[in-house]
């Protein structure tokens, strides 16, 4: 990585009082630090801990990304083998305790959607997720008592903006690779800054745009499918039911929690329809992904009081996405969660019609 030569821009996202606490916070007494992203990692996660690894590496500090779960969204696989992301799961981790703590990119301790055992010191947390009330926000370790650094917050899009921001501050110029990695993560956690996006997202955008080696990126956001992801779309199409201006996708059983996202992602466009929902079960959860259109704003407070009491999640204004426990009453537990949801978008009375027109699978 270079250092800047040019003037600093008007006004940094990241002070250098936050950038020194942050240094501080992940010390330098010779042991790796894990850079813990959530199980299920997006573009914008992989690409926070890349960032953060590089500013880690800048201050002597070695750091390793690590999570809890897997990867199904075909761009994810994508964007980790084009750049050569080196990933490890918590799993296959010998010994946790011979890391100095953990640093919490696009997750949060408490999110529910990470598994990094508490046992670990947690040493900073950098996200832009909006939680439910029960959700953890405290600055200290719940184990050691121990404070930690903490910068959360709601008014940006993406925790790309936010790393970019930190690389600003200690005056690193991201290379083409980082550039790639932070350009996609900004690109699509705002759907091209339509989504959530905010003026630091925007910013972030056109500075990385020069930097970014976008033949890549065009390669990375739509790589060669294989026709099982054709054969899940159609699956997803033919359970999903319209309720006046809400649509509901049953994606069944799924491999991956992160390919419900690509049914919300596409169902929303559906004409009329203000809210689509997509869930589906994976390892005894049932998983949601919920997306809203404008001027509804409000998918996180949609989600939340839909797994009110049965599960946890988070998100934004327009897109949300979290799980309910079914124990063994998965059917039921769907039932209760379609009569939520439908109750909370005033769809409830709607009459139930088959997004294809077809009778829906059984």
């Amino acid at each position: 990585m270079d250092k800047a030569a040019e003037t600093p821009s008007p006004k940094r996202l990241v002070s250098s009082t936050q950038l020194g606490s942050l240094r501080s916070s992940l010390g330098n007494d010779g042991r790796s630090v894990l850079l813990a992203v959530h199980d299920y990692p997006d573009p914008d996660a992989l690409a926070s801990a890349l960032a953060f690894q590089v500013l880690a590496g800048s201050w002597g500090v070695s750091a390793i990304i690590a999570h809890g779960g897997g990867m199904g969204r075909p761009e994810n696989k994508a964007l980790v083998k084009a750049l050569s992301i080196e990933l490890t799961r918590f799993e296959d981790i010998p010994n946790l305790t011979e890391y100095r703590g953990a640093m919490f990119l696009d997750t949060q301790p408490g999110a529910k959607n990470q598994s990094l055992p508490p046992s670990v010191r947690t040493l900073a947390v950098v996200d832009h997720h909006r939680l439910g009330a029960d959700s953890v926000r405290f600055n200290s370790d719940p184990v050691t008592g121990q404070p930690f650094y903490a910068d959360i917050r709601l008014d940006v899009g993406s925790s790309s903006t936010l790393a970019l921001g930190y690389l600003e501050a200690a005056e690193i110029v991201p290379d083409a690779r980082l550039a790639t990695a932070l350009f996609l993560g900004v690109k699509t956690d705002t759907a091209n800054l339509m989504r959530d996006a905010r003026m630091p997202d925007i910013l972030a955008y056109t500075r990385l745009l020069p930097l970014a080696d976008l033949p890549l990126a065009a390669e990375i956001i739509s790589p060669p499918l294989g026709r099982e992801h054709f054969r899940f779309l159609d699956d997803a199409l033919r359970h999903a039911v319209i309720y006046g201006h809400s649509l509901v996708a049953d994606c069944g059983a799924i491999t991956s929690p992160d390919m419900i996202s690509l049914v919300s992602d596409e169902f929303i466009k559906a004409r009329d329809v203000r809210y689509a929902l997509a869930h589906g079960a994976h390892g005894g959860r049932l998983y949601l992904s919920l997306r809203a259109k404008p001027p509804q704003e409000d998918a996180t407070r949609v989600l939340l009081k839909t797994i009110r009491g049965a599960g946890r999640g988070g998100g934004h204004n327009l897109s949300a996405g979290g799980f309910m426990n079914p124990g063994r009453d998965l059917p039921g537990c769907a039932a209760v969660m379609l009569e939520r949801f439908l109750a909370v978008t005033g769809a409830k009375t709607a009459v139930p019609t088959p997004l294809l027109g077809l009778p829906t699978v059984q």
